[in-house]
């Protein structure tokens, strides 16, 4: 399946993980290990003949360059920080045994690419080391306008990079969830404000929590309120709640405000509290409506 196939290919994989389809295989040393991702099938396969099942289609992948262009490309999108990819194209050469003069003299069109590399770096690695030196060069003197082939890489790019980021938060997210207590009512602010949270997104969790948390105490004293904390004790006040739920009310905005107006990134920590006051004082609010 091609790269392209990514997205179908991870929605496949976690439906059969989550219906408990897979399996972990283990040497008897434990020193190997492989996993099998669908294993009902897997069994079946073993059945062939009983079962009638015919697996003898065997869909393999094409490898896809993934280089210095299409992350460029794809960190871009999302205005994250770039990297010096000719500086790191570079030293990946030289961590390959190519000269620095020799770089140079490339880079001056007096030298040959052939001529570059140790007769030790094996024909794919000399291309695949080249290839991004090239696409680096191109990223460092601003000419990034894809044609066809670009076109793939940096799809493949995409994916491969959402693939990384959300192996990496699953773990996390996991964790974090299971720390957040129980709600005796359903909200779609704060449900959003809980997702940035467990996902990472911290600042949206301050601000997400603040808004969940204005709505609802508006709706509460209407009119005639001029600051957040104003807001808190006049809701306070209307439903007869003391000093911690004001205190717990007024730390939530005074966050948001740090972020909205500071440019503050809270900690997870920070947004960790942020979130939990508001979801206190919510619970507070409409667990008896």
């Amino acid at each position: 399946m091609r790269t392209s196939g990514l997205p179908a290919v991870m929605k496949d994989v976690a439906a059969r993980l989550v219906a408990d389809d897979w399996c972990l295989m283990k040497s008897k040393d434990g020193e190997r290990s492989y996993y099998i991702i669908g294993v009902g099938d897997y069994d079946a396969q073993e059945a062939a003949q009983m079962s009638g099942a015919d697996f003898a289609i065997r869909t393999t992948t094409a490898r896809s360059h993934v280089g210095p262009l299409g992350e460029y490309v794809v960190r871009s999108q999302v205005a994250r920080s770039q990297e010096d990819y000719l500086k790191g194209a570079r030293r990946d050469l030289e961590q390959a045994g190519v000269l620095p003069s020799a770089i140079d003299r490339l880079l001056d069109n007096e030298m040959n690419w052939g001529e570059l590399f140790p007769e030790s770096v094996p024909l794919e690695k000399r291309w695949t080391l080249l290839l991004n030196f090239l696409e680096a060069l191109r990223v460092a003197q601003g000419v990034t306008e894809l044609d066809q082939e670009d076109a793939r890489e940096v799809d493949a790019a995409r994916q491969k990079l959402c693939l990384h980021e959300i192996a990496a938060k699953y773990r996390k997210i996991v964790n974090k969830w299971e720390q957040l207590e129980r709600l005796p009512f359903s909200d779609p602010q704060l449900e959003e404000a809980s997702q940035a949270y467990l996902y990472g997104f911290y600042r949206a969790a301050v601000v997400l929590s603040a808004s969940a948390l204005e709505k609802h105490l508006k709706r509460i004293v209407g009119q005639g309120w001029g600051s957040y904390g104003e807001l808190v004790e006049e809701a306070a006040v209307c439903r007869g709640l003391g000093p911690a739920w004001i205190a717990q009310g007024q730390d939530v905005f005074r966050e948001r405000n740090k972020v909205v107006h500071d440019d503050c990134k809270p900690s997870p920590d920070k947004a960790r509290e942020v979130l939990g006051n508001a979801r206190g004082v919510l619970r507070q609010i409409l667990s008896g409506e």
